[in-house]
């Protein structure tokens, strides 16, 4: 990548990036305490442990599977938990007594 960096783009050695710093050992960004703590639980909440870019991990695709899986059953079995089927129950068992 060439850009203009110091001394202008008629120099472009001087413009060739590689992973945040020149070439020839010019610091182009500084990381600040904060920023690696950012950094370091950004890779947590997404689950990407190396990079720290991809949220696509298999780790992360699996987690949510499994967390929709258990909210599904979570809400199939709300009903039963308020006594929905005892109350289905009685009622049935009240309308056949009456009829």
């Amino acid at each position: 990548m060439v850009g203009i960096v110091g001394g202008g783009i008629d120099r472009p050695d001087l413009a060739i990036l590689s992973a945040g710093r020149l070439e020839r050992g010019t610091v182009t960004a500084r990381r600040s305490t904060l920023w690696r703590t950012f950094d370091f639980l950004w890779s947590l909440h997404i689950m990407d442990f190396k990079d720290h870019e991809d949220f696509n991990t298999p780790l992360l695709i699996i987690s949510t599977a499994l967390a929709l899986i258990v909210i599904v059953t979570g809400i199939v079995m709300f009903p039963s938990r308020l006594g929905y089927s005892a109350w289905r129950r009685r009622r049935a068992a009240a309308r056949g007594k009456v009829q």
